[in-house]
């Protein structure tokens, strides 16, 4: 997000900040994501469906990121641009079901396994 918003705002100049951003982000992602699958092991049922869908948003974001700084790097910047664009979207889209999943069906507040005593 915060590289689309140089990217709207910063013009020329800010051109290398949002690729640095989109960088950070990708690499933000790896962790994220680990801690994702780790949650997603302990669903079952409608849960286990909604964090597939959620997953398969969360990923495909994080290819539309990596298209944006491919783009980026090799100064294709308007195409950078269009595909955070798109990234910023599904993973927003994406990031919503991750909060229903949290908040709403109360996934965050349930214990693992081990805490269960099982």
């Amino acid at each position: 997000m915060g590289a689309s918003l140089l990217d709207l705002a910063g013009g020329k100049p800010s051109r290398r900040g949002a690729t640095l951003l989109v960088s950070a982000g990708l690499l933000a992602a790896i962790p994220t994501a680990l801690a994702g699958a780790a949650d997603w092991t302990e669903t079952e049922g409608t849960d286990y469906r909604i964090g597939a869908v959620h997953s398969l948003g969360t990923d495909a974001a994080v290819f539309l990121f990596l298209g944006s700084l491919v783009a980026r790097l090799r100064d294709r910047h308007t195409l950078g641009v269009g595909l955070a664009a798109a990234g910023n979207a599904v993973a927003a889209s994406a990031g919503f079901l991750g909060g229903h999943l949290a908040l709403t069906r109360g996934i965050a507040g349930r214990a693992g396994p081990t805490e269960r005593g099982g």
